[in-house]
C-alpha cells in the first residue's frame, strides 16, 4: 500500500483519517504488508499513524537514510 509519510518516530502517516483506519486494520491482520514509496515519502509526517515503521517492509526507489534501513526492512528497487 501507499503512504504520504514515512517518520522514524511517527512511522507511517496520512491526512486522511478514514484511509489510516483502513491501511492499520489491513496490516493488523496481515502475515506480512508492505509500503510502496518513493523517495520524496521519506521525513515526511502527515496528522494521522497508521503503523510503527517495524510493522512493514519499505520498497522504494532510494533509502535517504540508513536509519530508516536499521527500523525496518527496506528493498530498494534499482533503476
Amino acid at each position: 500500500m501507499g503512504t504520504n509519510g514515512i517518520d522514524l518516530s511517527a512511522g507511517y502517516t496520512t491526512p486522511d483519517l478514514e484511509e489510516a483506519r483502513i491501511k492499520e486494520a489491513a496490516i493488523n491482520t496481515s502475515y506480512m504488508a508492505f509500503i510502496l514509496a518513493d523517495r520524496t515519502k521519506f521525513r515526511r509526517v502527515f496528522s494521522v499513524s497508521f503503523a510503527q515503521l517495524k510493522q512493514c517492509c519499505i520498497i522504494t526507489d532510494h533509502i535517504p537514510d540508513n536509519r530508516f534501513a536499521n527500523e525496518t526492512v527496506i528493498k530498494e528497487v534499482m533503476k
